[in-house]
């Protein structure tokens, strides 16, 4: 079983990784891809982080009831393949 656990855990982790790695990148996205300008910058930022959360917090609940319908696995790995 700790095989299993550990690549559970490999799989949470290198999701959190992908997710996060971005995050440093944004304000210079907005300001150089997006045009924002600079005193608005943060705004924008703030806006996508929420946007990226609230997507989350609102499709958690539909997945997660698809993985107890059709297991996990499918989609824990269709996660990490998409994140990749």
């Amino acid at each position: 079983p700790w095989v299993r656990v550990c690549c559970v855990l490999l799989c949470v982790a290198s999701d959190a990784v992908a997710l996060t790695g971005p995050l440093p990148y944004l304000p210079q996205f907005c300001s150089r891809q997006l045009g924002v300008k600079d005193e608005e910058v943060g705004n924008y930022v703030g806006a996508l982080i929420g946007a990226f959360s609230m997507a989350n917090f609102l499709s958690s609940a539909v997945l997660g009831h698809w993985s107890d319908l059709y297991g996990r696995k499918p989609f824990l790995l269709s996660g990490v393949l998409v994140s990749a």
